[in-house]
């Protein structure tokens, strides 16, 4: 037995050679060796040694890694990236801030294969002082409620009001903000809501580090839904301009606005009145009203952004030019029942200058001033008053502006009116129209010269039905 296993010795050993090597050529053919290249995150342990220091840290490079695994192609194919782990132990973290890095295939093969880092195999990191800071929790409404209800937000209120942040000393000296985000859509009632806190820097972005914590996982947010309503803006403008300047109505924008309050505080309130004072000055005057600033009743608010109103109130310097007319252009009201009237001198001219600014001025005249004595009031008898003129426009006497005219009955003797009655609207009866020449306040008037003598109460009921009272003058002495 033992010979025919020695027989031929070489010849066996050769062919287990050869079968071998057949074996290793048809597994290279259907199972080839091939390499992949996984990007994987590495997985930070025992990193808390840093914190007990009084340190956090901060991956400078390292964070990702690319781990090449080498070995069959049956084997590589079947892998994902679960398979493959990458690790930095922060027990062996160096002096200079590195930790090395180690790679493995976590899956189960008899086939052989290799595991290798790529360029980068530690993990590089900044170490700074651990820093603590309070942040008020700042509120940031996102969508909008129904038409008719306003979310404002310093009616806000949450629990906790503040919130402690941990991190890095750089990272705490860039919080600009704790905010959390509430939805305001379709909204129509207060509200309340559990919200996580967000961190972000001055600039406005969103902070995201697991060495980055607040206190608190959850904010509790109370939210008041209020109703709005539309009202107007009334700027009353008080005081006179210099002489010699007159003053037009303010401009102001927004003539509107929107306001936010409870039903009840809402009813009270209809308009909002502002008023620009311009005495005695001489060029237009320009102010911007925050609304905010004390303005709004308690309990109202300005619904978006918008709260301030621009107003303007433009004053010009007037030109003047003076007007001579007599008492042809007089225009007479009469008493109800009276139709006869005599001026005393019938070629009487009176003088005026009428103030405008440049571009009207040419364009006025005596019909436009429309010089007019009203004695509806009055009875038979002699009177001496004072014209009036069409108070859209600023006039001072030059001469003066006091006429003497006789009221009488048509069957009684008497010198006939050389002049001639200007048309008249005889008023009804029931009203009583009364004019008055009221000067603007840019213009000084010459004083008014009182009549001379004017029938008082008791002389007209002591008169006699047949006599007609007359002015005293000083011969009657």
């Amino acid at each position: 037995m033992k010979k025919k296993w020695t027989n031929n010795l070489g010849f066996k050993i050769l062919s287990v050679a050869i079968a071998f090597l057949l074996w290793v050529v048809i597994i290279n053919i259907e199972d080839p060796t091939i390499s992949r290249t996984f990007r994987v995150q590495v997985d930070i342990q025992n990193d808390d040694i840093v914190a007990s220091g009084g340190k956090v840290y901060k991956i400078t490079e390292g964070e990702y890694v690319e781990v090449t695994v080498k070995g069959n192609k049956s084997f590589v194919d079947s892998l994902t990236d679960a398979d493959i782990t990458a690790t930095a132990d922060f027990r062996y973290l160096s002096n200079y801030g590195s930790v090395p890095i180690t790679a493995k295939c976590r899956k189960y093969t008899t086939t052989k294969y290799s595991v290798e880092l790529g360029s980068v195999d530690h993990v590089l990191v900044e170490l700074e002082d651990l820093m603590k800071n309070r942040f008020i929790v700042r509120f940031n409404v996102v969508g909008e409620p129904p038409s008719g209800y306003y979310i404002d937000t310093n009616l806000i209120t949450s629990n906790p009001t503040k919130v402690t942040v941990t991190g890095g000393e750089s990272v705490i000296k860039s919080i600009g903000s704790i905010e959390v985000n509430i939805d305001a859509t379709g909204q129509t009632s207060d509200f309340t809501e559990k919200l996580v806190p967000r961190v972000y820097d001055n600039s406005g972005n969103l902070i995201e580090s697991d060495n980055v914590t607040c206190s608190v996982s959850e904010v509790t947010v109370n939210v008041t839904v209020l109703e709005t309503k539309r009202i107007p803006v009334n700027v009353e403008v008080v005081g006179e301009p210099r002489q010699g300047f007159t003053v037009e109505p303010a401009i102001y924008d927004p003539a509107e606005i929107t306001i936010a309050g409870t039903r009840e505080t809402l009813k009270k309130i209809s308009s909002v009145d502002l008023t620009m004072p311009i005495h005695d000055k001489d060029k237009s005057v320009k102010k911007v009203v925050d609304l905010l600033d004390g303005y709004l009743p308690e309990g109202i608010y300005v619904v978006g952004d918008k709260s301030s109103i621009n107003i303007e109130v433009p004053i010009e310097q007037l030109e003047s030019k003076e007007l001579t007319f007599n008492t042809s252009d007089i225009a007479v009201k009469l008493p109800t029942g009276i139709s006869n009237y005599n001026f005393e001198n019938a070629n009487q001219q009176f003088k005026v200058r009428v103030f405008a600014v440049a571009g009207e001025i040419h364009d006025i005249t005596v019909e436009a001033l429309k010089p007019t004595i009203d004695l509806t009031d009055k009875s038979l008898g002699i009177y001496d008053t004072r014209i009036a003129f069409n108070d859209t426009y600023v006039v001072e006497p030059v001469s003066d502006i006091n006429v003497r005219v006789e009221l009488s009955n048509p069957d009684e003797q008497g010198p006939p009116s050389t002049t001639p009655r200007p048309p008249m609207d005889t008023p009804r009866p029931s009203v009583t129209e009364v004019v008055t020449a009221t000067p603007a306040p840019t213009v000084t008037l010459a004083p008014t010269k009182k009549p001379e003598s004017e029938p008082t109460a008791t002389q007209k009921e002591t008169a006699s039905p047949t006599e007609t009272p007359r002015l005293s003058d000083e011969n009657d002495e």
